[in-house]
């Protein structure tokens, strides 16, 4: 790790990041069998982690607002998860290609949504402060 740490700049590339992402693609989608999917999993490991180097270059306040709210979304993504995926797989039956997005969307903006409406409408106290993951 402290090799990877190190090189990073080196080893996670845009570009080689790119064309693992395209090849891993090109692999779950023919199915190449058991070889091929794991192939596959190790050439998306690599693209996060090449996103993630791209993206560390860079201060995105988006991002950082996540960071900081990590408790939140922590704390309310199941329960939000749980509802969001009841309504769009059992009630809507939709397909996993809309239903993974939509419960990514709603399982991170939820619970920033019940942050800012708390921090904004709602009488503050010690005991929801931490249930909210307020900083104190």
């Amino acid at each position: 790790s402290d090799f990877i740490i190190k090189n990073k700049e080196i080893l996670f590339q845009w570009y080689a990041g790119a064309v693992a992402g395209i090849v891993a693609f090109i692999l779950y989608a023919h199915g190449f069998g058991t070889v091929g999917y794991k192939l596959t999993g190790v050439l998306m490991i690599y693209l996060m982690l090449t996103l993630a180097v791209v993206l560390s270059k860079h201060e995105m306040r988006v991002i950082k607002y996540i960071g900081t709210h990590a408790f939140t979304i922590y704390i309310y993504s199941w329960p939000i998860q749980a509802v969001t995926e009841f309504v769009v797989v059992v009630i809507l039956k939709l397909q996993w290609y809309v239903t993974y997005p939509c419960m990514f969307l709603v399982v991170l903006l939820g619970p920033l949504i019940i942050y800012e409406i708390y921090m904004k409408y709602l009488p503050k106290n010690k005991f929801l402060d931490r249930m909210i993951g307020v900083k104190q």
